[in-house]
């Protein structure tokens, strides 16, 4: 769990791209199923999404090794 941690705090647009993924496709995600799979009706999700996309895209980007200011 740790080095997934890391891996999303350290690469926001691949942990963006796979949440986006997980939400939409009914090939590799809940896609048509996601109220059923998550509990969560689809227009709060995509408001839910919506945030996550502009706090991930607007988040500094920070590689493995890196020190923050």
């Amino acid at each position: 769990m740790r080095k997934t941690a890391v891996a999303c705090h350290a690469f926001p647009p691949r942990t963006l791209l796979a949440t986006e993924l997980v939400f939409v496709s009914d090939v590799v995600g809940s896609g048509t199923d996601w109220e059923t799979t998550t509990g969560i009706r689809d227009a709060d999700a995509l408001r839910l999404l919506r945030s996550l996309q502009r706090k991930i895209v607007s988040a500094p980007r920070v590689l493995p090794g890196e020190q923050t200011q």
